[in-house]
């Protein structure tokens, strides 16, 4: 009886462990994509330095999710890609009329 909860107990710590995402901090040349962004079309993307962020948007939500950002492309994906949603970094972010912008898959997003 002790194995099998023994046994139960490692399965479990391996299956939380695999289900964890993993968060790389956000560098210093894509700092300026760190923060709390809306857009014109309802959607709605927070990036935080430690590499996490969340998406709501066209009836989407990810939370917990981790971010990636190359010089093309925005990831944010929970569960190996399980729930995942991949930007076109259409416009990196920019300043217009003393706001923070940028453009992604061609929607335009506003830092708040």
């Amino acid at each position: 009886m002790l194995y099998r909860i023994v046994g139960l107990f490692v399965v479990l710590v391996v299956i939380s462990g695999c289900a964890l995402p993993s968060y790389e901090a956000i560098s210093e040349e894509k700092e300026q994509f760190i923060g709390t962004w809306n857009s014109t079309d309802s959607q709605i993307l927070i990036i935080n330095a430690d590499g996490s962020g969340n998406y709501y948007g066209f009836g989407r939500k990810i939370s917990g999710g981790a971010i990636t950002i190359t010089k093309s492309e925005l990831t944010i994906e929970l569960f190996n890609e399980t729930f995942s949603k991949t930007f076109k970094i259409t416009k990196p972010p920019y300043n217009e009329g003393g706001e923070t912008k940028m453009k992604l898959n061609h929607s335009i997003f506003t830092k708040q």
